[in-house]
């Protein structure tokens, strides 16, 4: 008997609370008075501990807070600005037209299992808001633990939403203007403000272009001295965009955001209050800084700052619109985000697809350009043979000219097999040196007497530059048979290069900590074009069997390399067509550290070209009427 009394007196005391309730709304103008009404009935009422009645935008792709009262709303609504689309309580409802009834925190894990990692998981109890007869929001209640609806509660909840939505019904055909229009400032204005910043955002792609805008856009809204927009990142905040004169202000508000509230709202998780105001350092008197945390779903992605009068900063209109604000950036960061990484991963993927398309195309340019360099010489050598095979009476000076175009071809041959083996070991990443000292003079002028007849046959100068030798000059620690290989490629390439009538002048310079050796000629030079790659493995200006110097594109490779492990550096000047071109090689002296004859056999691993999938540089390539590389 005791409890159908109890239970008569809550019907009644409901029906009572709809009275009053009715009599509340009939007063209310604005849809916010209206919605500040039915939360408040409503938490009392329900002994809710908090509520919340959210609209759906004009454009109906997102649901914001009129109202909300209370502890905390976000197990209701995670931001104040919500995609319709959402995984959460009020949106599902505005967008259904359904109530929703979780009676336990239980009940509303299993509903919304990503929500209630970021919010305390409790029942909920949501009803639809109707606009001209169509679902245009909704009114949420969060019930303390444990509490159970009854069938009557749950009817009373749906006549409160009922009666908010005639009142909301009268507001809109009255066209009655809210409070603030009484302040100079109507809700149509505020309601065009967001929609301009969703405009704009929906046109940003990157993450620079939506801060640029919600600066310009904040600070015109509300007539700021300044707007600041910080990311955070993994603990790490960035400055993104700024907007105001003050340049003495920026910078104040900027350390204040950075070194005291940005990092305090991170070790929070979230601010008791959506927007925390703060006296700014060398301000106006009566100036406060706003500052405003975009949360995502629980995660702080950065923070406003507005600096403005603190009467109108403390306006709920004002707080209100850089609530919205910073929701609507925070979710354009995040897009934009997302964004510019998908457009990074494309970028990888293409320029590594490029990047393999080039390495196939070498490849077969490389295996073409090897098998007529190899057939060649072979094809000489195969021409001689036979004919001294089917022939007994061969003269003799005969015999002696086949004798030497066998010997001289196959001697091309081997040099073609070296450089292949050399390049090999390279790309499997290092060579064998074996370290000693060397007078540089004696590995030069080696590596010039074999090719004083070559020059002679081809009606070159060579002419050499070697200073006299004192104490210790000159001396490097080094593989001889490498270094006098480097110098003899130079030289060859030199002789190669070169017109019948020409110069090539060798020199070498001995300097405070290093020697140099010159290489120059006075040949078809280097395109400028062609400079950069000149040492790089496989390049050639000219990959046309029919060029008119061989080589595999692989000498000049091997140089760099060889110098570079000796500590050394190589390098290639030109003026361009026709102007000749000086090849440079700096070798250290022992003092500075390289390996001395002491020392066992090292294996050197210079590091690698980064443009080059393969070993330190290239080629010895050749040129067409241009010398681009040479081999």
């Amino acid at each position: 008997m005791g409890a159908a009394s109890n239970s008569a007196k809550d019907v009644l005391g409901r029906v009572y609370r709809l009275q009053s309730l009715r009599e509340d709304l009939r007063s209310a103008t604005t849809a916010k008075e209206v919605a500040d009404v039915a939360v408040r009935h409503g938490i009392a009422a329900m002994d809710a501990t908090a509520g919340a009645l959210g609209v759906v935008c004009e454009d109906g792709r997102s649901i914001v807070l009129l109202s909300r009262k209370g502890e905390s709303t976000r197990a209701l609504s995670l931001s104040r600005v919500c995609p319709i689309e959402a995984h959460a309580p009020m949106a599902f409802v505005a967008r259904t037209g359904q109530p929703l009834w979780l009676a336990s925190a239980e009940d509303y894990e299993g509903h919304y299992p990503r929500m209630s990692r970021s919010v305390v998981a409790a029942p909920v109890a949501c009803v639809p808001v109707r606009v001209g007869g169509l679902p245009q929001g909704a009114l949420g209640f969060i019930l303390p633990i444990g509490r159970q609806l009854s069938a009557s509660e749950r009817a009373f909840l749906v006549a409160l939403g009922s009666q908010c939505s005639s009142a909301l019904d009268r507001v809109r055909l009255r066209g009655v203007k809210p409070r603030a229009a009484r302040s100079g400032e109507s809700a149509a204005t505020r309601l065009e403000r967001v929609q301009r910043v969703t405009a704009a955002l929906s046109r940003a792609p990157g993450v620079a272009e939506v801060a640029e805008v919600v600066a310009r856009e904040g600070q015109g809204g509300l007539g700021a001295d300044l707007c600041l927009v910080i990311e955070w990142d993994r603990g790490r905040s960035r400055l993104l965009a700024e907007a105001g004169k003050d340049a003495a202000a920026l910078d104040r508000a900027r350390q204040m955001l950075l070194g005291e509230w940005l990092p305090e709202v991170a070790r929070m998780g979230a601010t008791q209050d959506p927007v925390t105001l703060r006296e700014l350092p060398g301000a106006p008197a009566g100036t406060a800084l706003a500052c405003v945390p975009m949360l995502v779903e629980g995660r702080l992605l950065g923070a406003l700052a507005f600096s403005l009068k603190r009467s109108r900063a403390a306006r709920e209109e004002t707080q209100g619109f850089m609530v919205a604000l910073g929701d609507l950036c925070g979710q354009a960061l995040e897009r934009a985000r997302l964004y510019e990484s998908e457009r990074a991963a494309r970028e990888r993927a293409e320029a590594a697809a490029e990047r393999a398309e080039e390495a196939g195309r070498l490849k077969d340019t490389f295996l073409g350009i090897v098998s007529h360099e190899l057939r060649t010489p072979l094809t000489a050598i195969l021409g001689w043979a036979n004919i001294l095979r089917s022939r007994s009476d061969v003269p003799p000076e005969t015999l002696l000219r086949a004798l030497d175009s066998i010997a001289r071809n196959a001697a091309q041959q081997a040099r073609i097999v070296d450089e292949l083996l050399d390049a090999s070991q390279i790309t499997r990443g290092g060579m064998d040196l074996s370290y000693e000292p060397l007078d540089v003079r004696s590995a030069l002028v080696s590596a010039l007497e074999g090719h004083t007849q070559a020059a002679s046959l081809r009606r070159i100068e060579l002419r050499a530059s070697l200073p006299p030798r004192g104490d210790d000059e000159g001396l490097v620690s080094g593989d001889r048979m490498r270094l006098e290989g480097v110098f003899s490629h130079l030289i060859s390439n030199a002789l190669k290069f070169t017109p019948p009538g020409g110069r090539v002048e060798v020199a070498l310079h001995i300097l405070r900590d290093a020697v140099r050796v010159e290489v120059q000629d006075t040949g078809e030079g280097i395109e400028a074009s062609h400079l950069p790659r000149l040492f790089e493995q496989f390049h050639q200006a000219d990959t046309s069997i029919t060029r008119r110097h061989g080589g595999l594109g692989l000498g000049l490779s091997i140089v760099r390399y060889v110098v570079e492990a000796h500590g050394g550096r190589v390098s290639a000047h030109s003026r361009g067509r026709g102007q000749g071109a000086t090849l440079v090689v700096e070798l250290p002296f022992r003092a500075q550290g390289v390996p001395t004859s002491g020392d066992p056999d090292t294996e050197i691993r210079p590091k690698r070209d980064k443009q080059s999938p393969h070993a330190a540089h290239p080629s010895d390539a050749k040129a067409g009427p241009t010398r681009a590389a040479a081999g």
